[in-house]
């Protein structure tokens, strides 16, 4: 049976299935971050970036923020499922929260029982403004994506020097 708990009750136990809301401020959330089954995302000093090679994916920009949703099976207690739900600001935690209650089975007809994460964009001020980036289920989807996104900006800027 669900019960809702505090991040600081449950910090020292780690044998348990739970999902956790807020990012670096929540002590669940980094337990995901943290746990070496965490083959994605996490978050850094330039938003949010590939957990294998630091590149980033995500920033805030202008009136948007960015979501985190992830889910994995900890390496130490594999018959256990942890998901966390995060932004980079709290637009974005709320965005994802609100995308993720709506879409859930999108994600579970792609993702089975299977590791993944999302990132969400959200509108400041307007939840229902929230809508899937990417869907990652492999470390490779990220870094396939990080080599887009680095493409995409260095081709900004040669063209801004043309």
């Amino acid at each position: 049976m669900p019960h809702i708990r505090s991040d600081i009750d449950l910090d020292q136990r780690m044998d348990i299935s739970f999902l956790s809301v807020g990012g670096l401020n929540n002590y669940k959330s980094l337990d995901v971050f943290e746990n070496t089954s965490n083959i994605f995302l996490q978050f850094g000093r330039r938003g949010i970036q590939s957990k294998t090679s630091g590149e980033s994916i995500a920033n805030i920009k202008g009136k948007m923020d960015y979501g985190l949703i992830m889910k994995i099976h900890p390496e130490n207690n594999p018959n256990r499922t942890w998901l966390c739900v995060a932004g980079i600001g709290e637009w974005g935690t709320s965005g994802a929260s609100w995308w993720l209650s709506r879409h859930w089975k999108k994600v579970y007809k792609r993702a089975k029982n299977k590791s993944f994460a999302c990132i969400t964009k959200t509108i400041y001020g307007s939840d229902d403004s929230t809508s899937l980036v990417h869907l990652f289920l492999s470390k490779e989807d990220v870094e396939n994506t990080v080599k887009k996104t680095s493409n995409k900006s260095i081709q900004g800027t040669r063209n801004a020097r043309s």
